[in-house]
């Protein structure tokens, strides 16, 4: 986080924690999906991934992540794509046989 984060209590200061770290799991990569979760998105209308995977957790169906330490790049962000291209350059031989 870019910024300092003021705890308060009642409106009474009672911390300031200065440009704080926060450690998330995040949703990333490459979703593999069985056919049969086609019956749970809804015709005609948005449904994004986030709403899909809450669709299948809720009816049951078993949902299945791995994880593992890459790095992560938005490459919907102008910064991060323009990254993206850099290293691709860089390292062309890491990401093609």
């Amino acid at each position: 986080m870019d910024l300092g984060i003021v705890e308060t209590k009642n409106g009474d200061f009672s911390d300031y924690i200065e440009k704080p770290t926060y450690h998330f799991t995040v949703s990333m990569g490459i979703y593999a999906l069985n056919r049969r979760a086609l019956q749970f998105i809804p015709r005609e209308q948005k449904f994004d991934m986030p709403d899909l995977m809450l669709a299948l957790h809720r009816s049951g169906e078993k949902l299945l992540c791995y994880s593992g330490n890459y790095e992560w790049l938005d490459i919907g962000r102008i910064e991060d794509y323009e990254k993206a291209v850099d290293l691709f350059e860089a390292n062309r031989g890491a990401f093609l046989p």
